[in-house]
């Protein structure tokens, strides 16, 4: 315990220095904001270096329009009405809601579930007969498998389904492993008993594609609508999976570059640490990051305002949006999403949430 405790003050004191050896704030001037910021309202290292607090050009006014993650809980409650947090927090239920109000999402399959499974043609899905029988209409396609209620990446699986000598098999992405299908039915049930929710893996646009091709690389959009109703897209960045992985999120080791909210263009990325170590292109395989011109972007922000507009009693959102060749489709809703992320582009929640 006294060793990590050690460790950390010594990483707050690294990163404290890197920034004033670059000219901001000074060691103890940090030291001491961050000291008053934890006591005052709870918000720690981690938080105020990710804001970029420590910049000489940022106002006490700025450093004080941050939540800690314990009232920025408290607030999303006030502004999200509690009871309807299930709706886009439960998958099938997302899946409904998006195709009832026309949001354009990835192709749903079916719902995997021993009791109750049905595809969307509303035949049986629950077992493996039932799964052979579904891959034969799918047969060279890669399906998705999610859990109901996941997050960062958790539970979300890949396979290409194939036949050979007759024989249906599941092939797992990244690494093409072939799994027999009784096998493949057996661990999807033994991992997640409650079952999955399948969807035809969705095709990105060649430009996000080229950032990183083994994962589906996809922008985290907050928006917000004030008191008066207005609603707009407060600010977003681009996920970017690693080498091989086949999930964007940061929490897994994905890589984010904040989008210029006006022109839709990428701005350096960051892998998410305190540190904010910068770079321009992909740490794995060096494709240019910086500067790259999302497509679709302004059909993006007005798919992530529509989207909020169609959930009740709800004001602010994370949305997670890929951009196929086709256009922007909606993959998930996050109505309580990290604040690490708001602190990384710099939005002042505390006001904001205030409006």
């Amino acid at each position: 315990m006294i060793k990590t405790k050690i460790q950390k003050i010594k990483y707050v004191y690294y990163i404290c220095n890197k920034r004033a050896q670059q000219g901001q704030l000074s060691v103890l001037r940090q030291l001491l904001e961050i000291t008053w910021l934890q006591a005052t309202q709870g918000i720690g290292y981690a938080l105020y270096h990710l804001a970029g607090m420590w910049d000489k050009e940022a106002s006490w006014t700025y450093k004080n329009s941050f939540l800690s993650q314990k009232e920025y809980v408290k607030n999303i409650r006030k502004i999200n009405l509690r009871k309807y947090h299930g709706l886009t927090q439960y998958k099938p239920i997302e899946k409904a809601i998006f195709k009832f109000f026309g949001i354009p999402t990835g192709t749903y399959i079916g719902t995997l579930n021993n009791f109750w499974g049905r595809t969307a043609e509303g035949d049986n899905l629950r077992n493996c007969g039932d799964m052979r029988k579904l891959f034969e209409k799918y047969i060279n396609t890669t399906i998705c498998f999610k859990i109901f209620e996941g997050a960062g990446g958790k539970g979300f699986k890949a396979f290409q389904i194939r036949k050979e000598n007759g024989a249906i098999q599941a092939f797992s992405l990244p690494y093409d492993e072939k799994h027999q299908l009784p096998d493949l039915y057996q661990a999807l049930l033994s991992e997640n008993p409650d079952g999955w929710v399948l969807e035809e893996y969705i095709t990105q646009h060649s430009t996000l594609a080229a950032l990183n091709p083994s994962s589906v690389n996809t922008i985290r959009m907050y928006v917000f609508q004030d008191r008066k109703g207005i609603v707009r897209v407060l600010g977003g960045f681009l996920r970017i999976g690693r080498k091989n992985s086949i999930v964007d999120n940061t929490s897994a080791g994905g890589i984010m570059s904040s989008i210029d909210l006006e022109k839709g263009v990428l701005n350096a990325a960051s892998i998410v640490t305190p540190e904010l170590h910068s770079m321009s292109r992909h740490p794995d395989h060096k494709s240019q990051i910086e500067g790259i011109s999302l497509p679709f972007w302004r059909e993006a922000k007005e798919l992530g305002i529509k989207t909020l507009t169609i959930l009740p009693n709800t004001r602010f959102a994370g949305l997670d949006i890929a951009i196929t060749p086709n256009g922007p489709v909606m993959v998930e809703v996050n109505i309580q999403p990290d604040v690490d992320g708001l602190c990384y582009l710099k939005i002042p929640v505390a006001r904001i949430f205030n409006s």
